[in-house]
């Protein structure tokens, strides 16, 4: 009996883990792969649930996260001079204004380990912007460049607090501390445009930093600060993804490698030291798109869009299928298990404004068409917890779209006025096919977000109705689990006496 509660205690916990998508890629190993599983999900149901209007220009991704532990994710999107925060109805939360234009791919992440996520921003004129759940600024800081890749964030020195590691057009890598002081900046050949990827490939305990370069080069940066790095033919524009302890990379060129860090002879040196070997490498027509891995059970595909083909490549670089498409894949693709078959689905968006689903044979199974240029990669996440997946993309022209197979609840039409925050600082058939076109869905107005201009310290925190929250469940949850604890303590206590 105590066993049976044991494992429908952990089933309830397990089913209230969130899906988030805080980064670019979606993780630290910028993979573009989720294990969100879910259930009663039908790909050919998909059609629109909200749209938001930031009414700027969009040129990066969304990300989700639950930034303040309720239960619920907001998505985090950064347009023009402007980063908006939503909640998982489609409601503006808070704006948080820059001097100058977002540059990059907002990050998600719990810097100084406090409970409470911040948000990472690099902005046109080369400051880190660190933001807190509230919208509020945290700190800033001023590099020498233009922040030209994402910002991402992690515990490089296995202290429980998170650096942040970002590049910038003064050629610089910069690492700084959670408090944004600057642990060490390394200075490369070339500028660095590519996200990161963290993983300790050399298995010392300390994470490793991965990036491309414009020196024409793959570079591993040990926690040491030594760098091993691998040259190719052309420069590196495609953030590298890591598969277990190997790195896919591509060039501008259109080709694709498959690393390992291993060791060879140094004939210069007489000894043995560490290096970059490779394993394959193809080549695509035209530029490649950064890698998406997917991985479960037996199955593992690696998914690279190059000009209008989408190839699935397997673990040793042998193509599986090429999926044509009449228009250019110009993003990275994500992959989930939508439907929760135990088989995985390739996403992908066009610049044309499309958005196709391709099911295990990869067969487009489902697509939707914008008139309006797709810029960002598609995001697989949950936002209400629902265990039904939402996928987000966004348009250049300023519209963020979120497909998913569940009407939200009817709402009374409301002016909404949101907080802000300014700051100032120094080839497959294409077969059974469900295919809708639309410019917005049927009788949706975007939402507008009425600016009202305050000062940091006077920013209000949204107020909602506290989710309550016992170790870590949701109050829809927690009386079962709170009958489970006693049921266990009461069957514990009767085998004692």
């Amino acid at each position: 009996m105590k066993k049976a509660i044991l494992a429908l205690t952990l089933l309830l916990l397990a089913n209230n883990i969130t899906a988030e998508w805080p980064q670019y890629g979606g993780n630290p190993e910028n993979t573009g792969y989720t294990q969100l599983k879910s259930t009663n999900y039908n790909i050919s149901e998909i059609k629109i649930k909200w749209v938001y209007y930031a009414q700027e220009k969009i040129t990066t991704d969304p990300i989700t996260a639950d930034i303040n532990n309720q239960g619920r994710e907001e998505t985090i999107l950064a347009a023009g001079k402007t980063l908006h925060a939503i909640n998982y109805e489609g409601k503006p939360i808070w704006t948080y204004k820059t001097n100058t234009t977002i540059t990059t791919t907002p990050t998600a992440a719990d810097l100084n380990n406090n409970g409470k996520k911040e948000i990472i921003i690099g902005t046109l004129d080369g400051i880190i912007h660190v933001i807190n759940h509230l919208g509020q600024h945290q700190w800033s800081y001023q590099a020498e460049g233009e922040i030209i890749n994402n910002p991402i964030a992690a515990d490089l020195e296995n202290n429980q607090k998170k650096e942040i590691i970002f590049a910038s057009a003064d050629g610089n890598l910069y690492i700084l501390d959670y408090k944004g002081r600057k642990i060490r900046a390394h200075k490369t050949t070339a500028a660095t445009e590519t996200t990161p990827a963290i993983k300790d490939l050399d298995g010392d305990g300390y994470k490793d930093i991965i990036y491309g370069s414009n020196d024409k080069a793959l570079h591993v940066m040990l926690w040491r600060g030594s760098i091993i790095s691998y040259r190719t033919d052309s420069n590196h524009k495609a953030n590298p993804t890591i598969h277990e302890k190997t790195i896919i990379t591509s060039t501008e060129d259109g080709e694709i490698f498959k690393l390992k860090l291993g060791t060879e002879y140094s004939r210069e040196r007489f000894t043995t030291m560490k290096a970059l070997t490779l394993l394959w490498n193809r080549t695509m027509e035209g530029e490649a798109t950064s890698a998406a891995i997917g991985e479960q059970g037996n199955q593992t595909i690696i998914a690279v869009g190059a000009g209008r083909n989408l190839h699935i490549l397997t673990p040793n670089g042998e193509e599986e299928t090429r999926y044509s498409t009449n228009k250019e894949i110009n993003q990275q693709p994500a992959i989930a298990d939508l439907n929760n078959d135990s088989q995985l689905e390739i996403i992908i968006t066009t610049r044309e404004g499309e958005t196709i689903i391709l099911d295990s044979n990869h067969t487009a199974v489902w697509s939707h068409k914008l008139d309006k240029e797709t810029t960002a990669s598609p995001v697989i996440t949950d936002l209400d917890g629902d265990q039904r997946p939402e996928i987000l993309t966004a348009t250049q022209e300023g519209y963020l779209y979120v497909y998913g197979t569940r009407e939200p609840e009817p709402q009374e039409t409301t002016t909404t006025t949101v907080t802000s925050t300014s700051t100032t600082t120094t080839t497959s058939t294409t077969t059974s096919t469900t295919t809708t076109t639309s410019t917005l869905p049927e009788n949706t107005t975007p939402p507008k977000a009425v600016i009202q201009e305050l000062s940091t310290e006077t920013v209000p925190e949204k107020k909602q109705a506290p989710t309550g929250r016992i170790i870590g469940v949701p109050v829809e949850g927690a009386g079962i689990l709170v009958l489970m604890l006693f049921l266990a303590g009461y069957f514990y206590y009767k085998t004692r006496i």
